[in-house]
């Protein structure tokens, strides 16, 4: 601020007062009456009679009002999350297929290098895999067809009367053998199975080996040598033989 300056005058001598800064200073000029020590007059009724005036009392802050805690933020809910067709919706397909700058070389032209020795061993592999498969399913079926073989044939104990490749040259044969012991053949029936390249002529079931071995015993007092007794495996065809009279 600039600075000031007020002069008072009063009868034989003046006081100066000036501020600078915010400070306030007075300083006394002495008349001639007065007799001059420094800055002040002394020994003069003058100048025991000035007085210089209190400085004013620095006027009291204005007390600052607290300021209030600002309010605490809304929680923000969590962003649920996406999952891949959501993260990728915005994603299709290229416009167009890339095609390679002028100068480059273009890789789709160019062949991949096999070796042949890699190559003749993968389609080995791949030989013995369709192999391997044809047989395992191959021993599928022979034992689905053994199981169905079996729940209509099952294992069964017969007797084993004769045997020949000819099915009808076998029927003749039961035939006469009902005519000659009737009594022995009257109640049975005959049945026929494979037996490598010949086949079996039997008869039964029985209910047990003790059973299959008293029949056959009947056959033998009857004359006709040979029978025995024979468990069929389950699995194994045992068909009826159409006989006739």
């Amino acid at each position: 601020s600039p600075r000031s300056t007020r002069y008072t005058q009063a009868s034989t001598s003046a006081t100066a007062t000036y501020s600078s800064g915010g400070m306030r200073v007075s300083r006394s000029t002495c008349s001639s009456n007065d007799t001059s020590s420094g800055d002040s007059c002394t020994n003069t009724p003058a100048s025991r009679a000035r007085s210089v005036a209190p400085p004013p009392s620095p006027a009291a802050a204005a007390p600052v009002p607290a300021s209030s805690p600002a309010p605490a933020p809304a929680p923000v809910p969590a962003a649920r999350p996406k999952n891949l067709a959501e993260l990728f919706a915005d994603l299709g397909p290229p416009s167009r297929e890339a095609e390679p700058a002028a100068g480059a070389v273009d890789l789709r032209r160019i062949a991949p290098t096999v070796d042949p020795k890699a190559k003749a061993a993968a389609e080995a592999k791949a030989k013995a895999e369709r192999e391997a498969k044809a047989a395992r399913e191959a021993e599928a079926r022979e034992k689905a067809i053994k199981a169905s073989a079996a729940a209509k044939h099952p294992s069964r104990i017969w007797v084993q009367v004769a045997t020949g490749r000819d099915k009808s040259a076998l029927a003749f044969d039961w035939r006469r053998f009902s005519r000659e012991n009737a009594d022995v053949f009257a109640k049975r029936s005959p049945f026929v199975t494979a037996w490598g390249q010949t086949n079996r002529l039997l008869t039964g079931p029985f209910p047990s080996d003790k059973a299959a071995n008293a029949y056959i015993a009947q056959l033998k007092k009857a004359g006709i040598d040979g029978a025995f007794s024979w468990t069929s495996p389950a699995g194994q065809i045992v068909d009826a033989l159409k006989a006739g009279k």
